[in-house]
Parts: C-alpha cells; sequence; structure tokens
C-alpha cells in the first residue's frame, strides 16, 4: 500500500504515511515533494538513517509534524544536516519541544551575528511555525533582521492595510514604548526602562489589531499569536506560550498578542480555571526579556479580572472614529472605490453622519457591499441609507457608554 503511493508522488502532494520503515527509504529518496504530512503511533519513526538518506528533503516548503513521534535530538540532526533549508512552513507538536529546540538554534545565529561573524543559518526561509493548540510564530530571520534594522526609521509606523486614522495616541506611545527603545536601548536602561505589558481596549472592530500589524510590519520582529486554547489545557498552553516567547525574543524584538476572549473563563471557579490564572499571572510578574512586548487586547475591558488588570499598564483606549478622522477615512475609503471625481465634499460629510457609531471595519464593509463602481452623488448616499437601515451598528450604546466608564477610572493618560 505504502509503496503504491510513492509511486505517484508528485511535487505538490501532501503525503500522509502510516508508517515509514527502512524498505521504504531508497523509493522515497528518489521523489522530490513540497509538502509532506508525517502521521505514526510508533516511536521515533523519523530518525537518524530516515534523515540523511532522503536527500529529496531540501524541496519541502512545508512539513506537518503534528501526529508524528520525533525526538528533539533528531530533529535537530535533522535541521543541522542542512535538508530542511528550503523550510518555510512548520506545523510542531503541542508539547513546544520542537519550537523551543528551533529558538536555540535561532538564538545561537543571533549571538554568531551580533559578534559580527559569518553565519550559515540552518533554517534561513523558515517563516512560520504553528505549535498546535498553542500558538502561531510569524519569524523573521537573523540575517533579515540585521538588515532591516539599518532601514528601518526610528519614529514612524505604516501600515499595508491603509491610513491609522485617529490612532495618532496609541501610536505615539507604542513609538515611544518600542521604537525608540529597540533603537537606542543604552538610552533606556534602570528608571527610563519602558513598560513590557500593554493593555489596548476598545469596542469591536475600532482597529486594535490594525495597530498591531502595523507595529509587526514597521518593525524587524517576530510576531507570535495564540490559538483558541483548550480548557482543560489552559495551563500547560500557558506555559508553553511565554516560554516560547520568552526564548525568541533573547535577542530579536518579538511582539506576544492574546486576546482577553482567550482566556475569559479563567476568571470564572473551577480547578482548571484558577490553576491557569495563576499560571497567568507567575507570568505576567516574571520580568521579560527586553526584546519582548506583551499586548493584550479587549473589546470587553470590564470583565477583566483585576488581579490580571493591575499588571497590564500602560492601559490605552482606542475609540470608534469621530469627527475629521472619522471624514478622512470615509473620503479615504469612496475615493480607494469610487475615484475622487463622484462627490463633492458636501456629500461626504453626509455619509459621515450617517457612518457615525460604525467601526471602520464596518464602514469598510459597507463602501465594499455597493456593487455598482459607476454610481455618483445623491444615488450613493441613497445606498448607504438603505445599508444602515438593514444593519445597525455592531456595537451598542450601552457597550460604548461601559467602555468610556472603564477608561475615565482606568485608562493611562497619554
Amino acid at each position: 500500500m505504502i509503496t503504491n503511493i510513492i509511486d505517484y508522488l508528485d511535487p505538490f502532494t501532501i503525503v500522509s504515511c502510516s508508517m515509514l520503515i527502512s524498505k521504504q527509504f531508497y523509493r522515497i529518496s528518489h521523489q522530490e515533494f513540497q509538502s509532506l504530512e508525517i502521521s505514526s503511533h510508533h516511536d521515533r519513526v523519523i530518525h537518524y538513517q530516515f534523515i540523511h538518506k532522503c536527500s529529496s528533503f531540501r524541496t519541502l516548503t512545508s512539513l506537518d509534524l503534528r501526529n508524528c513521534s520525533i525526538e528533539v535530538e533528531d530533529f535537530t540532526k535533522w535541521v543541522k544536516s542542512g535538508n530542511l533549508k528550503g523550510l518555510k512552513c512548520l506545523v510542531a507538536p503541542n508539547d513546544g519541544q520542537l519550537v523551543l529546540e528551533i529558538g536555540n538554534i535561532y538564538n545561537e545565529c543571533m549571538e554568531e551575528l551580533k559578534k559580527g561573524s559569518e553565519v550559515d543559518y540552518t533554517l534561513p526561509n523558515l517563516k512560520s511555525i504553528q505549535v498546535e493548540n498553542v500558538c502561531r510564530l510569524d519569524l523573521i530571520s537573523p540575517v533579515e533582521y540585521s538588515e532591516q534594522m539599518t532601514k528601518t526609521p526610528v519614529g514612524e509606523i505604516k501600515s499595508s492595510r491603509g491610513e491609522l486614522f485617529g490612532k495618532k495616541k496609541a501610536l505615539s506611545t507604542l513609538v515611544e514604548g518600542v521604537c525608540l527603545p529597540m533603537a537606542f536601548p543604552q538610552l533606556f536602561t534602570g528608571s527610563r526602562r519602558p513598560p513590557r505589558q500593554y493593555l489596548f481596549f476598545g469596542p469591536m472592530n475600532s482597529g486594535k489589531t490594525m495597530i498591531l500589524d502595523a507595529l509587526h510590519e514597521s518593525m524587524p520582529s517576530n510576531l507570535i499569536e495564540p490559538f483558541s486554547i483548550n480548557y482543560y489545557d489552559k495551563e500547560r498552553a500557558i506555559r508553553i506560550l511565554f516560554s516560547i516567547a520568552r526564548l525568541f525574543g533573547k535577542y530579536v524584538f518579538s511582539i506576544l498578542t492574546y486576546h482577553q476572549n482567550l482566556f475569559q473563563e479563567v476568571e470564572t471557579e473551577g480547578e482548571f480555571n484558577r490553576r491557569a490564572l495563576t499560571e497567568l499571572v507567575i507570568q505576567l510578574d516574571t520580568r521579560p526579556e527586553e526584546n519582548l512586548i506583551i499586548i493584550m487586547s479587549s473589546n470587553r475591558p470590564t470583565t477583566i479580572n483585576t488581579i490580571i488588570r493591575r499588571r497590564l499598564y500602560p492601559r490605552i483606549y482606542i475609540k470608534l472614529l469621530t469627527g475629521d478622522d472619522l471624514n478622512m477615512f470615509v473620503k479615504y475609503q469612496l475615493e480607494g472605490r469610487f475615484g475622487s471625481n463622484s462627490f463633492t465634499t458636501s456629500q461626504i460629510d453626509q455619509i459621515t453622519k450617517l457612518c457615525e457609531g460604525y467601526s471602520p471595519f464596518e464602514i469598510e464593509q459597507m463602501v465594499k457591499s455597493i456593487r455598482n463602481e459607476n454610481i455618483k452623488g445623491t444615488k450613493l448616499i441613497d445606498c448607504f441609507k438603505e445599508i444602515i437601515e438593514k444593519a445597525p451598528p455592531l456595537n451598542t450604546e450601552q457597550e460604548i457608554m461601559e467602555i468610556e466608564s472603564f477608561a475615565e477610572n482606568f485608562a493611562s493618560e497619554y
């Protein structure tokens, strides 16, 4: 059965083998494929002979090891053999051991680069690592990191998703607390050491994630995002998540982001939740690496556990767009969709008034929902009125009032 599968492999096939044994080494080594998924109930199914005889693994760009039992020592040999230099995406088991080993190799290369030595990086093309049921890492290679450090302008955060209207306070806070300390670390020590644990809160779709993505795009950095964590695995998953974040933040600036919803059950009673809350508090109290920033985002800040909230500072309120910022955003969206000659300034003001209370994401979807790209003037206003009648804002007035009340009591002054 396995022989038949191997006979018909092609470069774009995802291969799932229930067992890989020595008799198949020769046949596999003559194949070249880009994606490989290995699953087995046998211990150490990928071992030394398999690693070194399968030179075709140099063509691999995606490797899935979630259901495969592999020793860390064997995996290290596999990486250092040079047969995984083309690998771009790795899916690892949820114990985190393989990812921690990659982190050690990653830091060794960074240390050599900082000394000025030439390094033959063993995983030069690895961009994404997924740890099953724990997190996803978007990596920047040490070589790219050292190149971008000389090119990135200090004090500037941009986004490929459009202008960040109405986010000046949040962006200036990140520039002062992240960008400048990274560019001039010798100046930000002792009492000038910037905060490393932030809370971004605001209504749904107000732009919290866009700011974090813009920070990641503008700075040579790693981005670590948790998945939805299983109820019974929260304590272990939190420990693995922060271990990975601290390891990859040792030499390279790294951003650990997580949403309050991932840990909302921590606030309720129950043995699993109490232990998970304790673990989260311990991890937040442990001093992070100088290059690691931890950012929690929430659209329900009033439900945040008091114990957690005290450890997150500064707390930055991301508001819905209003006034001139909303007007500029509406104009930006309309010009991108219908062109600058399809409406007058007064018509833009009317559409802006209709869009009050809506989030930037909702306004963007409204503009996209208008199929006729040649529509102009008053007809465009009528289209917006029809859409608004059918779809009220996602954020109710009561929810916004609760968030504003929280901001008055707990938000940081910037």
